[in-house]
C-alpha cells in the first residue's frame, strides 16, 4: 500500500470519527426526523440484528415530503456530511413496494461506477452533487426511491437511504419495470461477501444505464456468497438487457442545481449526441430519453476527465464527429448503441455557452414572465425549459396551476400580478399570484392599507392629520370664497355708508382668498391628508422609527397653522369683547376648535408624542377620537404577542428547512 493510500485510510477512519457519514438530502428521505448518517448494519439482510433495507427503525417510512418526479427529467442527488470515504461506486433503485422489506426487490435505474459520491477524493472532503433521472417506462404513481453506497476507503460498508416518489409521466404497466436489473447486495455481511478496501466496486448486471469511470480501480466482491449475490440481480429479471445506453440526467454536476421534489433544468448537462462533449469531472456527455440538453461545451483540447461516454445511435450515425456540438434535440429510447471516447475539453463553467436567461443568484429558480418554463441560475445564466403539464412557475417555485376562474378557499380574485391585496379590514393580505391572491393575517401591530403592510399606530396618526388637516383647509376655503366671489358684499359689510367698491378693494379681496386657498391646499398636502405620486413623493419622503413611509413636513406644518390658529382666536377674541357680531363670533369659534384640534394631535396623534425620557416607554395613555391602542400597557401586551408569534415563525422556518431544503 502505497503512503498517500494509508494516509488517506488514515484520515477517512480520524474523520469518520469526527464527523460521521452521510444522509442523503435529495431526494427527501423517509423518517428524516429518526435518519442517522450510518452505515447499514453489518449482518444477514432478514436477520434480528439487519437494518436493511433503508435503514430499519420506528417510523422509518414516515413522510417528510414528497419528492414529485417526472419521467426523462432531470433530478438532483446530494448528501449531507463530509465523510466521502475517497467515493466509491453508487446504485440507485426503485420498488413498487411503498415500504420495503427485506424481500422486497430493488430496481436499478442508474449505476455510477467509481468515483460517487465525490468525483476526486482520497479522503474525507465532502460530496459533489449527482443527476439521475427516471427511464422512460417506468411506471406512473407512488414508488420508493433506494440511494446504496459501496464506500471505496475505510470500513467494508454498505449505506442505504430510502425516499418516497409520486412519479408522472411514464407507464401504466411493469413491462420495461420488469426487465431492470436488481440491486446489487454485498458486504452484508461481510464475512460473506465483501468488496476489496481501497477499490471501486464493479457491479455483475448494472443494466442498461451505467455510468463508469474507467481510469478508477476496480475489483469484483470476493467471497462465498458473491456468485450467489450476482446471480440474484437477474433473477425474475423479464427481458434483461445488458447493452449500456445513455441517460442525460445521469450526470456529476458539481456547478448544476436540479429539483428532487419536481422537474428539473439541465443547466449544466450537455447535449445528448455521438461524442458530445462533456464538462471535468461529469461521467460523460448522456441522453435520456424524451430530453433537451443544455449547450454544449467547446471542444477545443482533449478531454482531461477520461469518463466513457456512450452515447445512442437512435437518431445519427455513429460515425458522427466526436468535436460536433448537439443542439438541442428530442430523442426516444435506443434502439442501437455505439461506444465513443470523449474528446472534449474540460471546460470550466464560466466558459460553457449558454442561450439562456441571464440571472444573478446561483441556484436560484428562474420563472419566465408568463410562468409557462424556468431554469436554475448556473453561473449567470439560466436555460429555460417548459413547466410539467398542471404546474407553473412563480415567484421561484413550481405550483401547481391555477384552474381557469379558480379561486381557491380563503382567496380573492385579482388582476395585477405581484400587487399586494388587502382585506377590507386591513386585518389580511396576500400577493397577486395568476388571479389570486391568497389572505393571510398580517402582524400584531400592522394593518393592510392601499396596497402596503403599515404599523397600526402609522395608521392612526395619519387618521389624526387627515381629519386636523381637512378641518384647517375647509375653514379657510370657507373664508375665502366670500371674498374671491362677491368682495363688493364684503366692503359693504364693513363700510358704515353703502359707496362702489375700488380696484385696488376688489384685488386684495380676491387676492386674499386665494392666499387662504393656496394656503387650505398646502396644509392638506404637507401633512400627507393627499398622498404625493411619483417624482415628487420620491423625494420627499423618508421613513420613520419603524421603516414606514411617512410625510416630513406634517409635523412642521402642524405647529404653524396651529400657531396661525390660535393667533386669530385670541385677536377674535379681543373684538368680540368689544362688540359682537355673527361674523366674529363664528371666526372665534371655529379657530378656537381647531387650536385644540392642533394641540391634541401634536401631544398625542404624532410621531413627537410624549416619550418617557427614563425608560424609552410610551407614554402616550390616549388617542380619542382615534382608539387607545397606543398606551403603555397594551404595546406591552403587543410587544409579547409579537414576540410569540416571531418564536413560532422561526420553529416553523427551521421545520421547513429541515424536511424541504430543496427550496
Amino acid at each position: 500500500m502505497s503512503f498517500a493510500t494509508f494516509a488517506a485510510v488514515g484520515l477517512a477512519a480520524f474523520s469518520t470519527m469526527a464527523s460521521g457519514h452521510l444522509i442523503m438530502q435529495n431526494p427527501v428521505p423517509f423518517g428524516v426526523d429518526s435518519l442517522n448518517n450510518s452505515p447499514l448494519v453489518d449482518a444477514k439482510p432478514g436477520t434480528a440484528q439487519s437494518d436493511f433495507p433503508c435503514k430499519q427503525r420506528p417510523g422509518v417510512y414516515d413522510i417528510t415530503a414528497m419528492n414529485n418526479v417526472q419521467v426523462g427529467k432531470p433530478n438532483l442527488i446530494s448528501w449531507e456530511g463530509s465523510a466521502s470515504h475517497g467515493g466509491g461506486t453508487c446504485q440507485l433503485a426503485i420498488t413498487t413496494d411503498l415500504e420495503p422489506t427485506a424481500n422486497t426487490t430493488f430496481k436499478l435505474i442508474q449505476t455510477y461506477e467509481g468515483n460517487c459520491p465525490v468525483v476526486s477524493s482520497n479522503g474525507n472532503t465532502g460530496t459533489d452533487d449527482y443527476t439521475w433521472s427516471l427511464p422512460e417506462g417506468t411506471p406512473n404513481g407512488r414508488l420508493t426511491f433506494a440511494w446504496l453506497w459501496y464506500n471505496r476507503i475505510g470500513n467494508r460498508e454498505l449505506y442505504m437511504n430510502c425516499a418516497p416518489l409520486d412519479v408522472t409521466g411514464g407507464s401504466d404497466d411493469t413491462e420495461f419495470y420488469d426487465s431492470l436489473p436488481n440491486a446489487y447486495i454485498v458486504n452484508m455481511p461481510t464475512s460473506e461477501c465483501e468488496i476489496p478496501e481501497t477499490t471501486n466496486a464493479e457491479i455483475p448486471h448494472p443494466g442498461q444505464y451505467l455510468l463508469k469511470n474507467p481510469d478508477a480501480s476496480f475489483a469484483a466482491a470476493s467471497g462465498p456468497s458473491c456468485q450467489a449475490s450476482a446471480a440474484a440481480m437477474t433473477e425474475g429479471v423479464k427481458g434483461y438487457k445488458s447493452a449500456t445506453v445513455e441517460n442525460l440526467a445521469a450526470t456529476h454536476a458539481p456547478s448544476s442545481n436540479y429539483d428532487s421534489t419536481g422537474p428539473a433544468t439541465g443547466a449544466a448537462t450537455q447535449s445528448a449526441a455521438p461524442g458530445t462533449s462533456s464538462p471535468a469531472g461529469d461521467y460523460g456527455a448522456s441522453s435520456a430519453p424524451a430530453y433537451t440538453s443544455a449547450a454544449a461545451t467547446p471542444t477545443s483540447a482533449p478531454s482531461q476527465s477520461g469518463f466513457v461516454t456512450v452515447s445512442s445511435a437512435a437518431a445519427s450515425s455513429s460515425s458522427a464527429p466526436a468535436t460536433t456540438s448537439a443542439p438541442p434535440a428530442s430523442t426516444s429510447q435506443p434502439s442501437a448503441q455505439t461506444t465513443t471516447r470523449s474528446t472534449s475539453a474540460a471546460a470550466s463553467p464560466s466558459s460553457s455557452s449558454s442561450s439562456g436567461n441571464t440571472c444573478e443568484e446561483q441556484g436560484a429558480l428562474i420563472c419566465s414572465e408568463d410562468g409557462e418554463s424556468y431554469g436554475l441560475c448556473n453561473f449567470g445564466s439560466a436555460i429555460m425549459q417548459p413547466v410539467a403539464p398542471g404546474t407553473i412557475c412563480s415567484y421561484g417555485q413550481i405550483v401547481r396551476r391555477p384552474q381557469t376562474n379558480d379561486t381557491p378557499p380563503g382567496s380573492v380574485s385579482c388582476s395585477e400580478q405581484g400587487a399586494l391585496v388587502c382585506s377590507a379590514d386591513g386585518e389580511f393580505f396576500g400577493l397577486c399570484d395568476f388571479g389570486s391572491a391568497v389572505l393571510r393575517p398580517v402582524a400584531n401591530g400592522t394593518t393592510c392599507s392601499n396596497g402596503s403592510i403599515q404599523g397600526k399606530r402609522s395608521v392612526e396618526r395619519r387618521q389624526a392629520f387627515k381629519a386636523y388637516a381637512f378641518g384647517t383647509a375647509g375653514y379657510c376655503s370657507l373664508q375665502a370664497l366670500p371674498l374671491l366671489l362677491t368682495p363688493k358684499l364684503i366692503v359693504s359689510m364693513l363700510a358704515k355708508d353703502a359707496r362702489p367698491i375700488t380696484d385696488l378693494e376688489a384685488y386684495l379681496s380676491r387676492s386674499l382668498a386665494l392666499a387662504l386657498l393656496a394656503f387650505a391646499l398646502l396644509v392638506i398636502l404637507l401633512t400627507g391628508a393627499i398622498p404625493l405620486t411619483g417624482g415628487i413623493e420620491d423625494n420627499v419622503k423618508g421613513t420613520n422609527a419603524d421603516g414606514l413611509s411617512k410625510d416630513p413636513y406634517a409635523y412642521p406644518t402642524l405647529l404653524v397653522t396651529t400657531g396661525y390658529h390660535a393667533l386669530t382666536a385670541f385677536y377674535l377674541y379681543t373684538q368680540v369683547t368689544g362688540r359682537w357680531t355673527f361674523g366674529l363670533g363664528a371666526g372665534l369659534i371655529f379657530s378656537s376648535i381647531l387650536f385644540c384640534l392642533g394641540v391634541w394631535v401634536t401631544v398625542f396623534g404624532s410621531e413627537k408624542g410624549r416619550i418617557s425620557k427614563s425608560t424609552g416607554a410610551d407614554k402616550r395613555t390616549s388617542n380619542f377620537p382615534f382608539g387607545n391602542s397606543e398606551s403603555a400597557k397594551s404595546k406591552k401586551k403587543e410587544s409579547k404577542e409579537d414576540k410569540k408569534d416571531e418564536a413560532k415563525a422561526e420553529r416553523k422556518r427551521k421545520s421547513v428547512a429541515r424536511t424541504s431544503s430543496w427550496r
